[in-house]
């Protein structure tokens, strides 16, 4: 006897038997009701999980509660169902959103009749009659120590792992671009880069309230600065920070190293590849699943914390940094089109008259990081006194070369009298051995 065989012999759907036992019959009459109910008293019908209940059998089903803003919500989603579905079980699924009261889904996952919930939070749920087969899920290791079953990993791990990979290729100036609500990864960044005494920029990290912002500001920001490597929070990140490079005709790996925390199909797609930080988040959830339902089988309770730890997949878009790969770093001066810098190696003059090469100025640098903001201010500075041209670049090659002895940006920033030291160097007459001159057709 099934729910089928009650319709048939009430003269009703299946559906609305299923109502009536369900107590969903609002809408049905008591006429109705009263005749479903009848047939179901006659014939002894007990439903399927009711019997089950009454046997001391558990149903084959595992409930899932994720958030719909997890960053490996797909992953979590399609690697529980397979190891639900290898042990026999079937899956129940309920995405969350921001302020929804997880107490709900599971009351709901309850009244569904599954044998055990998995929960993506970082807060102990109140689980009822789940409390003892509730599995957490986190991407912190922050989470509520009353959740007894937890799989974890970190995103500041994440983090750590990319810039401690940048910094093994030689990356000393490396960005980071993250969205708002992968902070984590910011602070991991952080620690790696601090924990190896390199200098740590405000204006090298952007966290954006969303991918738009991103895209508009951060990339911008952080990108504009010396910095010779960037890791992306996440593949769309990656993706913009790739589109801005195309377009300038900057390439990566040569112009800027990549690594993205968290990986994508489309990572093996951009150029040679994109190298990225891995999540755990799979694995964690198949552990995860399985672990449940030997909860389940063996109906014991469980204390257990674990933790999956991200992995590196290389590709090919870490490099060493282009100013030790190359000897230059390339910065064309504004609109004028008229020089080009080279690091240590100075500078090539080019414009409707001239192409000149100026030899470096011979400063050991110990920081990079303001040379150029130092050399075009100080060309600004001395083409405005209406000086020649050939003056104001060696004026500025020797600007240049003062900062990047010293650390930092603006308290690296020489004044006028440190660079009026070299006037010989400068408004002394020109010497063919360091520079070359033509006239251009």
């Amino acid at each position: 006897m099934n729910i089928q065989d009650i319709a048939r012999l009430a003269g009703v759907s299946a559906s609305t038997v299923s109502k009536v036992m369900n107590g969903k019959d609002r809408d049905i009459s008591e006429e109705t009701k009263k005749k479903v109910l009848r047939v179901i008293e006659e014939q002894h019908y007990v439903p399927y999980f009711k019997f089950r209940e009454k046997e001391g059998l558990k149903n084959r089903l595992i409930g899932l509660i994720v958030r719909r803003e997890n960053r490996e919500r797909e992953a979590i989603t399609v690697s529980t169902e397979q190891a639900a579905r290898s042990k026999g079980y079937g899956l129940v699924i309920r995405y969350a959103e921001p302020g929804d009261d997880l107490c709900e889904y599971v009351e709901e996952m309850a009244r569904k009749q599954v044998s055990g919930v998995m929960i993506d939070s970082e807060k102990k749920i109140l689980c009822g009659r789940l409390e003892n087969a509730a599995v957490y899920l986190n991407q912190t290791k922050e989470f509520d120590r009353h959740e007894r079953v937890s799989f974890y990993y970190r995103l500041s791990e994440a983090g750590r792992m990319a810039a401690e990979r940048l910094m093994k290729e030689g990356h000393h100036k490396i960005a980071c671009i993250v969205r708002r609500e992968d902070h984590s990864i910011l602070e991991g960044y952080r620690m790696a880069v601090q924990s190896h005494n390199l200098p740590l920029q405000p204006a090298w990290s952007y966290e954006g309230e969303s991918l738009e912002a991103v895209e508009k500001y951060g990339i911008r920001q952080c990108l504009t600065e010396e910095v010779t490597a960037v890791i992306c929070g996440s593949p769309d990140i990656a993706c913009c920070v790739w589109k801005l490079m195309e377009r300038t005709r900057m390439p990566v790996p040569d112009a800027l190293s990549m690594i993205v925390v968290g990986d994508s199909p489309v990572l093996k797609l951009l150029g040679d590849g994109i190298t990225a930080v891995r999540l755990p988040a799979g694995q964690m959830a198949r552990n995860a699943a399985e672990c449940l339902t030997e909860m389940i089988q063996a109906q014991k309770e469980m204390e257990l914390m674990r933790k999956f730890s991200p992995e590196i997949t290389e590709r090919r878009s870490i490099v060493h940094p282009a100013q030790e790969k190359l000897g230059e770093k390339i910065i064309v001066v504004g609109s004028m089109n008229m020089d080009v810098t080279l690091g240590a190696r100075g500078c090539y003059l080019v414009n409707g008259e001239l192409s000149m090469y100026f030899g470096g100025s011979g400063f050991e640098a110990v920081d990079t990081t303001g040379g150029a903001d130092s050399f075009i201010s100080a060309l600004a500075v001395c083409l405005s006194e209406g000086k020649p041209l050939v003056q104001a670049v060696r004026f500025a090659i020797y600007a240049s070369g003062i900062t990047v002895t010293r650390y930092g940006v603006q308290p690296a920033l020489p004044d006028r009298r440190a660079v009026d030291v070299y006037e010989d160097e400068i408004y002394g007459p020109q010497t063919m051995t360091e520079e070359r001159m033509w006239k251009s057709d």
